[in-house]
């Protein structure tokens, strides 16, 4: 008995220090939201709100969500409320005007006997990820405005020599519909 305990308290020590050092935000919830259950560290960094405040008002953390997806959050809470899993992402942390990008994942707790028991769930950053997915369209989109006013025709191929795309000011030139070659083989 006494080693069982042991070993309990060994696992116990185990997941805090998972949680402690773990950079995602961890959290359970009851099933109406009324209650944070649990919620580690990490979200202050995160949310820059504190753990204290959303233990005792469960509903804190959604001063931290930005106020344009407040309701695009609060969809997502009454779906996993309804027992289904979720995915989303959106901005967080008002102090660093809402600058910082969450995705989150929630998932349903049953018992035994299929009643919802609780939410969890964790929130991860990827605001970094969401500066270069912006960086990327931009360079996309310099390209695009590169290549449709290039003075001659640029056409994309696959590998087996089928047009995807054309593009250039030369299609103009020589009235030539962008789309006109679409899925035809060079050969």
């Amino acid at each position: 008995r006494e080693q069982a305990r042991n070993e309990a308290n060994e696992q116990r020590q185990v997941l805090s220090l998972l949680t402690e050092v773990n950079p995602a935000v961890l959290w359970l919830f009851s099933p109406d939201w009324d209650e944070c259950l649990f919620i580690n560290d990490a979200y202050e960094e995160l949310f820059g709100r504190s753990t204290t405040a959303i233990k005792s008002n469960s509903m804190d953390f959604m001063e931290a969500v930005h106020p344009e997806d407040r309701e695009t959050v609060q969809t997502a809470m009454e779906q996993l409320s309804n027992g289904s899993r979720v995915e989303l992402e959106y901005r967080v942390n008002e102090s660093e005007a809402y600058s910082r990008w969450v995705w989150t994942e929630g998932l349903p707790i049953f018992n035994e006997t299929g009643e919802l028991q609780s939410v969890v769930g964790f929130n991860r950053d990827i605001t970094d990820m969401k500066r270069l997915e912006t960086e990327l369209i931009g360079q996309r989109d310099e390209l695009a405005a590169l290549t449709d006013n290039a003075p001659i025709i640029l056409f994309e191929l696959d590998d087996e020599g089928t047009f995807l795309q054309s593009r250039g000011r030369g299609l103009d030139d020589l009235q030539i519909d962008p789309n006109q070659f679409i899925g035809e083989s060079i050969f």
